[in-house]
Order: structure tokens, then C-alpha cells, then sequence
């Protein structure tokens, strides 16, 4: 077999173990820096949403103790330029509040529950910043950062820019 067509095999064979087990851990396999080995990675998808409320801090330690290489989340901008970690364009399925996280200030969904949905263990957990998910465990694990679309996340290309 020719090592491209393996290469290729190898990285769809991965990303349908990611897909199949989201919830709980995404499994692929990345190349090294010589491109002529695989490792497989464990990727904790919104900090493991399988075993705590989804894009919260309980879910982020979760994924470390669980000995992830990586946790997974999500990035949106509340109406004040606030970066917060949520999935949904609304606040409305993880947490107790409503409406459009673009429409809504930073000091509103901080006061938000965002564990109850999930179990009553996790009652008063909140929606987290960006900077204290980095905070918390930049170098300590790794991290990727999914942006959100930019129909609700208003402009932040043009706060961080790429170049």
C-alpha cells in the first residue's frame, strides 16, 4: 500500500473513532513532526461532556484527570466583548438563563447556573471566560479552541487578528 493511501486511511479511521465517541473523549491519530509515524490522541470534547455539564470548569478538570492530551471548547463573544466558553449560540440549553449570548453582557451570564441541566452535583457552576480556562490550564494540558461562527461571535476576527 502506498504510504499516502495509508496516511489517508489512517486519518479517516480517526476521525470516525472522533466522531463516534465525542461525548465522552475524541480519539485520532495525528502525525509527528516526520510525517512517517502516527500517535493516537485523546481529546476530552467540551472538557467531557459525557461526565459534567459541557464547556465548564467541572468539565475541564474532568478531562485532565482523565489523563486527556487534549480538552476541547468553544468560543463566543457576549454583546460587551466578553470571550466566554459555550458551544450554543443562545444560553439556553446549558444553562438556566435565555437568549443569544451576542445579545447578552458578560456580568448577566456569569450569573447563570450551568450545571443543574446536567445533574444536581453541579448546581452553581457558570459559564466560564476564555481566560480562565486558560488560566486554570494552559500548560498543564492542551487545548483547542474552537471560534464559534462569526454570525454570533460579531467581529472577534477583527479583535485577534491573523497576521
Amino acid at each position: 500500500m502506498k504510504k499516502g493511501l495509508a496516511r489517508k486511511l489512517l486519518l479517516m479511521a480517526g476521525i470516525a473513532i472522533c466522531i463516534l465517541s465525542a461525548q465522552v473523549m475524541s480519539t485520532f491519530a495525528v502525525s509527528t513532526p516526520n510525517e512517517n509515524s502516527y500517535r493516537v490522541v485523546d481529546v476530552a470534547h467540551r472538557g467531557g461532556a459525557a461526565y459534567a455539564p459541557e464547556n465548564t470548569m467541572a468539565a475541564f478538570m474532568n478531562g485532565f484527570e482523565l489523563k486527556a492530551d487534549f480538552i476541547e471548547l468553544d468560543v463566543a463573544m457576549t454583546k460587551d466583548g466578553v470571550l466566554i466558553v459555550i458551544h450554543d449560540d443562545t444560553v439556553d440549553r446549558t444553562t438556566n438563563g435565555t437568549g443569544k449570548v451576542v445579545d447578552l453582557t458578560y456580568d448577566y451570564i456569569r450569573t447563570l447556573d450551568a450545571g443543574s441541566w446536567f445533574s444536581p452535583e453541579f448546581a452553581g457552576e457558570h459559564v466560564p471566560t476564555l481566560g480562565e480556562v486558560l488560566d486554570a490550564f494552559r500548560g498543564k494540558i492542551g487545548i483547542l479552541i474552537e471560534i464559534k461562527d462569526q454570525r454570533f461571535t460579531r467581529g472577534l476576527n477583527r479583535r485577534w487578528p491573523t497576521n
